[in-house]
């Protein structure tokens, strides 16, 4: 996380689903997105980094389902922000499963981080980075085998997690030994 790397990360992609046959992969984490800008005119749009939810199911008897990506992050290096934005940073569901016997689900991706040079969140701007909810047993086989529409010991996506008042971006932004410098 960046709290203890002092890096920004982009959500990872969820874990494969164990399986002889059609076991499916994790989905796709989310990007990075940064902001510079003196004044942001919100409107009550939203900038997102969602983590992608695991739609597929998997085909084959016995294969067990991908977990969703990890949101992604959300760095704003912005001094006035406007009428309301929303910035949302989600972790995406983990896939179902579909099965004659209880095999596992994916389980959510985690929440993402955010990042912001004030000290505080401002009171315009709105913010989600839950974690995303587990895949479940989709098969009435399992009506009484007691994991039918359950997790099965999948887990929701941990909270992700807010950080105030870092180093402006031109002040942090390298790729190797070259440094990013903004543009005037």
């Amino acid at each position: 996380s960046y709290i203890k790397t002092g890096r920004i990360f982009l959500g990872g992609g969820g874990g494969a689903g164990e399986g002889s046959g059609s076991a499916l992969s994790g989905d796709t984490g989310g990007g990075i997105i940064m902001i510079k800008a003196q004044t942001i005119l919100g409107g009550g749009n939203f900038i997102k980094s969602n983590g992608i939810d695991q739609k597929a199911t998997p085909t084959s008897f016995g294969d067990a389902a991908g977990g969703g990506g990890a949101a992604g992050s959300i760095f704003l290096d912005v001094k006035n922000f406007n009428t309301k934005l929303n910035t949302i940073l989600n972790g995406g569901r983990g896939g179902n499963v579909d099965d004659y016997e209880c095999v596992g689900p994916g389980g959510g991706g985690g929440g993402g981080a955010f990042l912001i040079t004030k000290s505080a969140i401002p009171s315009t701007l709105a913010l989600s980075a839950i974690g995303g909810n587990p895949g479940i047993d989709i098969s009435t086989f399992n009506a009484s085998n007691g994991c039918y529409q359950l997790p099965y010991g999948a887990d929701t996506g941990k909270l992700g997690g807010v950080v105030t008042s870092v180093a402006p971006i031109s002040q942090i932004i390298k790729i190797g030994r070259a440094s990013c410098r903004e543009r005037v």
